[in-house]
């Protein structure tokens, strides 16, 4: 239930630390007793998204938190891009400067696969924890601004272009002014 609506095979055996043969059969009676489902190979999911939120309920705080920090230690370790569950799994475990690291990297592949949406909720996910980032800023900027949200790529311009100007680093200032004035003309604010 932790690992998230997909869970695949190789994680849940690495975060289990059951065998093979031992975790096919667990999840063999799960499947005959209808609560999850193979929806590909090696990939399960709950059959309804209440009984995952049942079970991942009646977990303790503790036992929520040790369960995503392994899951991101095994992701890591396997060397994931799947950014979005990396940043998922370090907010669970509390791991505040992964979920930074995993936003950055996560909203700048998902602009340039054209998961515009993807990328807008995890440079979101990252400014929460650090929103003076201005790597973020300029992604939150993107991404709001490809999904049609011009207020909100103007709000992220604006606190861009003031961090960059008082950090004092004229490259991300001319680059925040730039992209600002480009929104301000779209959304009709031509002076």
């Amino acid at each position: 239930a932790i690992l998230g609506q997909r869970i695949a095979f190789d994680l849940l055996a690495a975060l289990t630390g059951l065998g093979e043969e031992q975790l096919v059969g667990v999840l063999r009676a799960l499947v005959g007793q209808a609560l999850i489902v193979e929806e590909d190979t090696d990939v399960f999911a709950f059959r309804h998204a209440l009984t995952r939120e049942a079970v991942a309920g009646r977990l303790l705080g503790r036992e929520r938190r040790r369960l995503h920090t392994k899951a991101l230690a095994a992701l890591q370790e396997s060397g994931s891009d799947d950014w979005a569950a990396l940043a998922y799994h370090a907010e669970g475990a509390n791991r505040w400067d992964d979920v930074v690291i995993a936003a950055r990297a996560g909203a700048a592949s998902y602009l340039r696969t054209g998961a515009t949406y993807q990328a807008l909720r995890l440079a979101e996910m990252g400014l929460a924890e650090m929103d003076a980032d201005l790597e973020l800023l300029e992604l939150a900027t993107r991404a709001a601004w490809s999904v049609g949200l011009p207020d909100s790529a103007i709000e992220r311009a604006e606190q861009w272009r003031r961090l960059a100007s008082a950090a004092g680093d004229d490259e991300a200032l001319s680059h925040a002014l730039r992209v600002l004035a480009r929104l301000r003309w779209e959304s009709g604010d031509v002076a």
